[in-house]
């Protein structure tokens, strides 16, 4: 039984930290202590992470093109040792496609460092590119998650063992698609740009997670560490960061997670049995995990 729990987790835009942060509840709900650690910290130095100190470990990352942030390739390489370490996994798309992708890769990678992963579990939530989902949805879509929160608490912590199923064809695919955001993550920094209404408050360079953003002759300059992420885009207060010929690929306005959650008014009943086209598989995605 699971003493001490840490939980290692990378977040863009603030939802697998809403989502870490609900598994943390869930866990000191049946009293046991839980820490969570964010996976930039670990790399900066702020956090530091002791896999012995603990006897349960979770990880947690939003899905890039069906796999883990590129951020996460410098996280595996770096994790501590341990031997034997039961872990589980959480990630959040923003569609259930593929069930998020293969995890084949990751559960390998962290085999060798001695971690056994033995829960997995995918938590839908609202894109933060290409599609704003209306407040109704996304505020569906996080109940459903908090619901599935509450019972892989209760199966980790009665040793339940549930993996996902990778095949061949995902896990090529996976491969396929996560190689090229990893490049895509090489270019996209440079294109990343600042409009007028930037007021050099450098919200953006002391949040970024990879440091790939800097003040250069008071200007705002980005890199070629960009792991696609967008939280500056998220954070910054004039709405001034842009990606230089994809300003329609970025959601906008951007949502506030925790304000659609508090609101009375908005009823969590977007999907229904109704629902047809390409939301029909979300609503797929919620009655198949009830």
């Amino acid at each position: 039984m699971a003493r001490s729990i840490a939980i290692l987790y990378f977040s863009g835009t603030g939802n697998t930290e809403a989502l870490a942060e609900d598994f943390r509840n869930e866990f000191r709900k049946k009293k046991k202590k839980t820490e969570l650690i964010r996976v930039e910290d670990l790399l900066s130095g702020k956090a530091v992470f002791r896999p012995k100190d603990h006897d349960l470990i979770g990880i947690g990352y939003p899905i890039h093109a069906l796999s883990f942030p590129r951020i996460f390739v410098r996280f595996l390489r770096d994790l501590p040792r341990a031997q034997d370490k039961r872990t589980f996994i959480f990630k959040s798309p923003g569609d259930p496609f593929g069930n998020g992708g293969s995890t084949a890769y990751l559960r390998k990678k962290l085999n060798q460092k001695g971690y056994q992963v033995i829960y997995e579990t995918t938590l839908v939530m609202p894109a933060n590119v290409f599609f704003r989902y209306p407040d109704s949805m996304i505020k569906q879509l996080f109940l459903h998650a908090q619901k599935k929160i509450k019972q892989a608490v209760d199966e980790i912590l009665h040793n339940t063992v549930r993996l996902q199923k990778n095949n061949l064809f995902l896990d090529i695919f996976t491969e396929f698609f996560n190689r090229g955001a990893h490049l895509a993550c090489y270019l996209f920094g440079k294109e990343m740009r600042t409009t007028k209404a930037c007021n050099l408050c450098l919200v953006c360079v002391k949040k970024c997670p990879t440091q790939n953003i800097r003040l250069e002759q008071k200007k705002i300059k980005f890199g070629r560490k960009c792991t696609l992420c967008v939280k500056c885009f998220c954070i910054c207060p004039k709405n001034a960061v842009y990606y230089r010929g994809m300003k329609w690929a970025i959601v906008k306005p951007w949502y506030d997670l925790a304000r659609i959650m508090k609101d009375r008014q908005i009823r969590p009943d977007h999907l229904t049995p109704r629902t047809r086209g390409y939301f029909r598989r979300f609503y797929k995605y919620l009655i198949k995990n009830q």
